[in-house]
């Protein structure tokens, strides 16, 4: 993967709407983009169309019942059976699998938040996918304006309150959120203007380990606690998952991502 580090002083030049301190230098890897997750989940939706996939939005599915080496799906519109169901539910999956699997892993939804912010002169220009580990554990990330986002989106990469994804959707914008945001663009982002142009909410699905959940158990394949930081990965997904379908060799050592290991039956902290 083509990559290289940018001294301080670089980045000042390529990006001027970003504060680089002193001493410090930058991964930058020129062939990194964003990937509009709406837009991709529609076009996936064509090119299934297009190859002959029955599509059927806004059908419940109520519950999965493997037996007699095929999946039943029960869904709000009737019933399903296959050789192979593969789950991805985001943060219904504990819900979903409780039943369809020997042991549901353990799942929390959590609440994030999500601010957008306007750039002013200094930041007029080309901007980064921006990701800051800081020492104190607290994962800052910037993404450039693009598609129909109204300005860049700036969040902290941390699991939010635990929530019930049936009691949603979610609108309410912590102030206390606000003022760590606009105090974080004031001091690493000077190219925003600190206050926000709008807010998004949307929900993690965390594991205790905050690795995925990619396994197949019987006629049940299961993609599930993504913990935040799938959707990028989500080319690679594909082809694990239908990999497992099929019955082939992900290429991937599986137990790390296995529904049998050990943190999928501790609770996530949050």
């Amino acid at each position: 993967m083509d990559h290289s580090w940018l001294p301080a002083g670089e980045v000042r030049e390529r990006f001027p709407g970003i504060a680089i301190r002193p001493g410090e230098r930058v991964l930058f890897q020129p062939d990194s983009g964003v990937c509009l997750a709406g837009r991709t989940v529609a076009a996936l939706q064509r090119l299934a169309q297009r190859d002959g996939v029955p599509l059927r939005a806004h059908t419940p599915v109520l519950s999965i019942e493997p037996g007699d080496g095929r999946a039943l799906v029960r869904t709000a519109a009737g019933e399903l059976s296959a050789n192979v169901a593969v789950i991805t539910a985001g943060s219904w999956s504990e819900r979903l699998l409780t039943g369809a699997v020997a042991r549901a892993p353990r799942l929390t939804a959590t609440l994030q938040q999500v601010r957008y912010f306007r750039p002013n002169d200094a930041g007029a220009g080309a901007w980064p996918t921006w990701i800051e580990w800081s020492e104190a554990e607290l994962i800052w990330y910037a993404v450039p304006m693009v598609g129909d986002a109204p300005g860049v989106k700036v969040a902290a990469h941390i699991p939010g309150p635990a929530v019930d994804p049936a009691e949603g959707p979610f609108d309410q914008i912590d102030p206390v959120q606000d003022d760590q945001a606009a105090e974080y663009v004031r001091t690493r982002l000077p190219g925003l203007e600190p206050t926000r142009l709008g807010s998004e909410t949307c929900l993690y699905t965390m594991t205790a380990d905050e690795d995925f959940v990619l396994d197949r158990e019987g006629p049940v394949v299961v993609g599930a606690g993504c913990s935040g930081h799938a959707f990028k990965f989500g080319p690679m997904f594909g082809e694990m998952l239908a990999d497992l379908a099929l019955g082939k060799d992900t290429g991937i050592g599986r137990q790390r991502f296995s529904l049998a290991r050990p943190a999928l039956a501790t609770v996530p902290q949050v």
